[in-house]
C-alpha cells in the first residue's frame, strides 16, 4: 500500500472504532490490536487538534499493556453479558489508566474539529490522489510455526557463522501486525559453541546483534525486558528497510543538529535539555527525524539565572544525586540521561531515558529501540 493509502486506512478504522461517544478508549477496547491507528493520527494533516497527546496516551497505553491492567479490562469489555452501566465502569477505569485520553476525547467531540477532520480529509484525498489510486502488493508474510522459526533461525546462524547453535530455542512469541499484515515474530534464545550467547529475532524478519550478550540482556529490567527486545528488532527492521531505499538515512549534518539543539534549548520551554553531547546517531525516517544525544535535563523557571552556553552548565542534577553528594545549591532537572528526539513536519517530541539501562547505552541500540517505540506494530503478546 501507499502511504496516502495507509493513512486513509488508518482515519476509515479510527472513526469506524471510537463508539457511539467518540471515545478513543471504546477504540483501544474493542480494537486493541489496532494501536498502530493512534500512533498514525498524530502524522494526519486533518487531525492536528490531538496530535500533542497522542504519544501520551500511547505511552499509558503500553505501560498498562506491560502490567496487564488494561488487558484485564479488555477481558472483561468483551463480556457478552456485559450492560451498559458495566461497559460505562470499564471506560472510566480505563480513562484512570489512560489519563490523556480524556484531552484527546475532548478535541474529537469538538462540533467545529468534526467538521473540520472531515473537510480536510476530503482535500488530502484530492491531493493524493494518483497515490491513493495505485496499488502495490506486498510479499506475502508466513505465519511461522515455533518450530520452523528455530529451524529458520538455526540456517541464520549457520550462514552467518558458519556453524550451528549448540543451544537454541524459542524464547518469545508475539502475534501482531508487520507491513500491514497479520504474522507471528519470535524472539530465539541461542548459544554458539564459542560460548556467545544471546536472544535473536526471526518470522518476517531475521536478525541478531553481535554484540549483545545474554549478560546485557539480564542487566534489563526483568518485566520488560521481552518487550524492549521486541521493540529493538523492530526498530532494526524498520530503519534496514528505509536504508536500502534512501542510503542516506542516517547521515546528519551539522547544521541539521545546530538547528535542532536551538528549538530545543528555547528558554521559553520548562524543561531543557543542557549540557547536550551529540552522538553522530541520526535517522531520517520517511520524514520522522531522530537524534540521539546525551545530557541533563534542566527544570526551567522564570527565576534563574541561565548562563549563555547552556552546553557548559554545572550542577543541573536530580534531587536524589544532590542528596548522595551533600549538595544543596544545585540546578534542578534530571541527570546523566540519554535523549531522543524525534521531529516530524507536524509534531515533536523528546524522549529520555536514564543510562543506567545497560544495553540502551549503545547508541546504535537506543536508536532502533526509539523507532521500534515510536512505530510499533506488535500489540498481542503471549510467550511460550
Amino acid at each position: 500500500m501507499t502511504r496516502p493509502q495507509k493513512v486513509i486506512l488508518a482515519f476509515s478504522y479510527f472513526i469506524s472504532e471510537t463508539g457511539p461517544t467518540n471515545d478513543i478508549l471504546y477504540f483501544l477496547l474493542t480494537k486493541p490490536s489496532y494501536a498502530l491507528v493512534l500512533a498514525q493520527i498524530e502524522h494526519f494533516e486533518f487531525y492536528p487538534f490531538i496530535s500533542s497527546y497522542t504519544n501520551k496516551a500511547l505511552s499509558e497505553f503500553d505501560n498498562s499493556l506491560i502490567t496487564g491492567d488494561f488487558q484485564k479490562l479488555i477481558t472483561r469489555w468483551q463480556d457478552p453479558n456485559n450492560t451498559e452501566n458495566d461497559r460505562k465502569a470499564i471506560l472510566t477505569e480505563a480513562e484512570k489508566l489512560i489519563p490523556n485520553s480524556k484531552q484527546i476525547n475532548q478535541g474529537l467531540e469538538n462540533s467545529q474539529n468534526r467538521k473540520n477532520r472531515f473537510k480536510n480529509a476530503c482535500n488530502y484525498i484530492q491531493s493524493k490522489i494518483g497515490n491513493l489510486l495505485k496499488v502495490s502488493t506486498p510479499s506475502p508474510i508466513r505465519k511461522l510455526k515455533k518450530t520452523e522459526a528455530i529451524e529458520q533461525f538455526i540456517d541464520y546462524l549457520e550462514q552467518y557463522y558458519g556453524s550451528k547453535p549448540v543451544e537454541i530455542s524459542s524464547y518469545y512469541a508475539i502475534d501482531g501486525t508487520v507491513d500491514f499484515q497479520n504474522t507471528k515474530v519470535y524472539l530465539i534464545q541461542f548459544k554458539m559453541p564459542n560460548g556467545f550467547e544471546s536472544i535473536g529475532v526471526t518470522g518476517p524478519y531475521t536478525h541478531h546483534f553481535e554484540d549483545l550478550t545474554m549478560s546485557d540482556i539480564k542487566r534489563m529490567y526483568k518485566k520488560t525486558h521481552k518487550k524492549k527486545l521486541q521493540t529493538l528488532y523492530y526498530g532494526w527492521y524498520l530503519s534496514h528497510k528505509e536504508l536500502q531505499k534512501n542510503a542516506s538515512a542516517s547521515k546528519l549534518t551539522e547544521t541539521t543538529w545546530e538547528d535542532t539543539l536551538t528549538k530545543l534549548q528555547d528558554l521559553k520551554k520548562s524543561q531543557i535539555p543542557v549540557n547536550t553531547t551529540p552522538l553522530d546517531t541520526y535517522f531520517n525516517l520517511g520524514g520522522e527525524h531522530f537524534f540521539i544525544f546525551k545530557g541533563n535535563l534542566l527544570y526551567n523557571s522564570k527565576e534563574l539565572d541561565l548562563p549563555e552556553d547552556l552546553n557548559n552548565i554545572e550542577g543541573v542534577m536530580g534531587w536524589r544525586t544532590a542528596k548522595a553528594k551533600g549538595i544543596t545549591d544545585y540546578y534542578k532537572g534530571e541527570d546523566n540521561l540519554i535523549f531522543c528526539y524525534r521531529q516530524s513536519p507536524i509534531s515533536s517530541f523528546l524522549q529520555r531515558e536514564s543510562l543506567s539501562e545497560a544495553v540502551l547505552n549503545k547508541h546504535d541500540f537506543f536508536l532502533y529501540y526509539w523507532i521500534g517505540y515510536n512505530k510499533l506494530l506488535l500489540t498481542h503478546q503471549h510467550s511460550y
